[in-house]
């Protein structure tokens, strides 16, 4: 996939995702919202990352930066449903697909 292609679709991910984590906290589960909201902000950066990137193709710019910032969201937050770990997930399967 194209480094446009590739950021468009991640882009459809982050927003079903910024759909769901407004309906959690509609819902009032605010903890499990920002998780979600934590593990986009971690995807996003890791486009910024990768769109930097000089050494190395697109993708696997994005595969190091998204498995980075999956490993510090891990550190940083308690995540025992899996909120926003799925949401690392669904990018790095992206990124596989290419």
């Amino acid at each position: 996939m194209t480094q446009q292609r590739l950021t468009t679709e991640l882009n459809k991910i982050l927003r079903e995702e910024a759909r769901y984590a407004t309906g959690l906290e509609k819902g009032g589960e605010f903890g499990r919202a920002k998780l979600a909201r934590a593990a986009i902000d971690g995807i996003k950066r890791a486009l910024k990352t990768a769109a930097l990137a000089q050494d190395k193709p697109f993708d696997v710019a994005l595969r190091d930066a998204l498995q980075e910032r999956r490993a510090e969201y891990r550190e940083d937050w308690n995540d025992p449903d899996g909120v926003g770990t799925s949401t690392f997930f669904r990018a790095l399967n992206l990124v596989d697909e290419d």
